[in-house]
């Protein structure tokens, strides 16, 4: 797998999911669980996921529930277990990042206010 593209389209997110897909049933022999797929998630993704913003983390967002969608009509249940775990991360992911803001905001209005 090539480095990860901060313009990710949706065809390369899907390619990306089938990729990981394919080595959690090589290595467990199905598609395991979020607690395990979250340090997958991580070491793929987390880098990435720091340096983009809410906006752009909804759109990887809503790119994923295309393909997850796509895989329920076509009934592809590897896919579909893959992005339901990697939305629950992305969904944590965007949490943390608007208590991040959040906070920094308060911070900042609290200077302002000074």
């Amino acid at each position: 797998m090539g480095p990860f593209k901060s313009d990710l389209s949706r065809d390369d997110l899907g390619k990306l999911l089938i990729e990981i897909t394919k080595e959690e049933i090589e290595q467990h022999g199905f598609v395991p669980e979020s607690e395990i797929l979250n340090p997958v998630f991580e070491s793929k993704f987390g880098e990435h996921i720091k340096k983009i913003g809410l906006f752009d983390l909804g759109i990887l967002m809503r790119r994923n529930e295309v393909i997850m969608e796509a895989a329920e009509i076509k009934q592809i249940e590897n896919i579909v277990r893959l992005t339901k775990a990697f939305d629950a991360y992305l969904r944590t992911k965007k949490e943390e990042k608007e208590e991040k803001t959040q906070k920094f905001l308060v911070q900042r209005l609290g200077k302002i206010a000074a």
